[in-house]
């Protein structure tokens, strides 16, 4: 990742493409299974604007360094909140520490901006979904998910609550359980989740996006 994108030789869906196979790979060493993309073409995310395909390299590349530390300790990535840590600090997110005392091992943990866009899932997330790395990268989560009605509205008015109200502490939103199915994946799998936690955190440009704890299961 270190040539810039302006070079001719640098080929950033092939970059994709290796760093979404190691994702895959260094998940499979925790018994996750991660499929990074269907096929080798990549014809979501080749239709994204170079900015956005160098911003998801980015981002793999950040989580194999991540994967290498653990590795390197001898510690699993599936230690929720040990892990999250380390990957929100790589990839230069700053949230409250007393998020961490709320995850438990089995919860998906993932971050949202109040478009809902995904910005970062843990590795329990990928039990419950055959969402491809390549689709996530290059798709919003709600055209990839088919959520009950008027849902995403409401996570987003509660994600803009928490964001807008200055909380620095976890808050529980109230959110009854819900059923979800995937659109276009393969597997089309149904999930159940239920939201533990919300709790704003700032990314490395200052914005304010909002890591979300959450209990799922497939049905």
């Amino acid at each position: 990742m270190q040539a810039s994108s302006t070079d001719p030789r640098y080929d950033l869906p092939q970059s994709f493409r290796e760093l979404s196979s190691e994702f895959a790979r260094a998940a499979a060493r925790a018994n996750i299974p991660v499929t990074p993309f269907h096929d080798p073409k990549l014809p979501h995310f080749s239709q994204l604007p170079e900015q956005h395909q160098l911003l998801g390299c980015q981002y793999l590349a950040r989580h194999l360094e991540v994967f290498a530390q653990l590795e390197g300790d001898k510690e699993s990535p599936l230690d929720s909140p040990r892990f999250i840590w380390r990957a929100l600090k790589e990839l230069g997110f700053v949230p409250s520490s007393s998020i961490f005392d709320k995850i438990d091992r089995e919860d998906v943990v993932e971050i949202y901006d109040l478009s809902f866009n995904q910005h970062f899932r843990n590795l329990n997330f990928f039990q419950y979904v055959t969402i491809t790395l390549e689709e996530i990268c290059s798709i919003a989560i709600p055209n990839l998910v088919e959520f009950p009605e008027g849902l995403v509205q409401t996570l987003v008015q509660c994600a803009t609550r928490v964001r807008n109200e200055g909380l620095t502490e976890p808050v529980s939103p109230g959110i009854p359980p819900y059923v979800w199915m995937e659109r276009q994946s393969l597997g089309l799998k149904r999930g159940e989740t239920h939201v533990k936690w919300m709790v704003p955190v700032r990314n490395a440009t200052g914005d304010c996006v909002v890591l979300v704890v959450n209990r799922t299961k497939n049905v």
